[in-house]
């Protein structure tokens, strides 16, 4: 029983963690290189919604308006992402519910043990 609770608990937690996966912006992140420097670039396209929505129209930032196709396939690979994470899980979930009820509570068998070795030293 315990197993099964461990089970669940961590497949609710899995799912929260994609939620909030889901729902972060979509960041777009450049490495720049020279031979002096290294750095990293990031720019913050927003949350997925309005990426999707207003496809073209959302342009927040003018820096933003050469990456909106970058912006856009972000957003759908993060859809897509969340929706076979989300499908996984109920797979899984099914699967592990359907194992942790055909399974077999074994019983505990050390009192019996110890009552035939106590058994087998009396009659010798």
């Amino acid at each position: 029983m315990n197993n099964k609770n461990k089970f669940i608990n961590f497949l609710i937690a899995l799912f929260i963690f994609s939620i909030f996966y889901l729902f972060s912006d979509v960041i777009i992140r450049y490495e720049g290189v020279s031979l002096r420097e290294f750095k990293e670039f990031e720019l913050n396209c927003g949350s997925f919604i309005d990426i999707l929505i207003y496809k073209d129209q959302y342009i927040g930032n003018s820096s933003l308006r050469m990456n909106a196709s970058v912006c856009y396939n972000l957003a759908l690979l993060k859809v897509l992402n969340t929706s076979l994470l989300f499908l996984s899980i109920t797979i899984s979930f099914y699967f592990g519910i359907k194992y942790f009820k055909n399974k077999k509570i074994r019983e505990d068998l050390t009192d019996l043990i110890q009552i035939l070795k106590n058994r087998n030293n009396q009659t010798l």
